[in-house]
């Protein structure tokens, strides 16, 4: 494993505490990598964070069957309904009812394939 001299080490260690134009601008810069290196996630988060904010105020949810979409489309990409128009001719007890209440008869009937 290739290790860096003693001597380099004191040369560095020199060039950063000695009141030289050098020293400045390499403890500048190692300041402001650190600076950078804490910030950045933080800014990246707030942006993400104002971007989602954005998002959902772009999402609508579907009159008619209940899937998301963007409010900029007119028409739901699953069912086909207007956003912004109602359902006419629908009355307003189909429109609340969950579909876990809702039965559905199926009756099962012999044929006969002999004929």
């Amino acid at each position: 494993m290739n290790r860096f001299p003693l001597l380099v080490w004191f040369a560095i260690m020199l060039l950063l505490l000695a009141p030289t134009a050098v020293g400045r601008v390499l403890l500048g810069l190692a300041g402001n990598l650190v600076l950078a290196t804490l910030f950045l996630p933080l800014l990246l988060g707030g942006i993400g964070w104002l971007g989602w904010k954005v998002l959902r105020l772009q999402i609508k949810i579907c009159p008619t069957c209940g899937s998301v979409g963007f409010k900029n489309s007119g028409l739901c990409a699953t069912c086909g309904a207007a956003y912004n128009v109602e359902r006419i001719g629908s009355r307003p007890s189909d429109v609340q009812t969950p579909a876990s209440d809702i039965i559905i008869d199926v009756a099962a009937q012999d044929i006969d394939s002999s004929s």
